[in-house]
């Protein structure tokens, strides 16, 4: 395998792995889970700091939105 080839696919896994990572999140968020829950389970699956995890769930967009006319 080419060096080029070796390098895009490492930067297609980093970017599965980022977008899986975003999905969790939103996922357990949408459930209403408590973010200490959810940075924990980040720190154990993505191995993560529990620092990155708890920067990731908050750069995430609240999606609880609530309309004026509701």
């Amino acid at each position: 395998m080419h060096y080029a080839e070796q390098v895009w696919k490492k930067e297609a896994e980093e970017n599965e792995r980022r977008r899986n990572i975003g999905i969790f999140i939103d996922g357990c968020l949408s459930f209403g889970i408590k973010q200490e829950a959810i940075a924990s389970k980040l720190v154990e699956l993505y191995k993560l700091s529990h620092t990155d995890a708890m920067s990731l769930i908050k750069s995430r967009p609240d999606t609880n939105v609530s309309h004026s006319a509701l």
